[in-house]
């Protein structure tokens, strides 16, 4: 009964991973393949979220300087 149990859950965790039908095999090949590639897209994607948040994370440092003008002096939290 335990042998039973025992692999009841063997099977119940590896076909939950495995997939079902050939196109989803197929799918998840290619998508690991596809994974590990250079890619334009990906490229552009990253240059515009550092384009964009970049000046957010400079104002938050300027946001703790001492002195008013653009000259960085030192940390002040006043």
């Amino acid at each position: 009964m335990a042998r039973n149990l025992l692999m009841l859950a063997h099977d119940a965790f590896t076909t939950k991973n495995r997939p079902r039908s050939e196109n989803a095999r197929h799918a998840k090949r290619a998508w690991r393949r596809h994974g590990h590639k250079f890619s334009f897209s990906k490229l552009v994607l990253w240059l515009t979220i550092i384009f964009l948040f970049l000046p957010l994370f400079v104002i938050i440092v300027y946001s703790f300087n001492e002195s008013k003008g653009a000259e960085f002096t030192k940390v002040s939290l006043t």
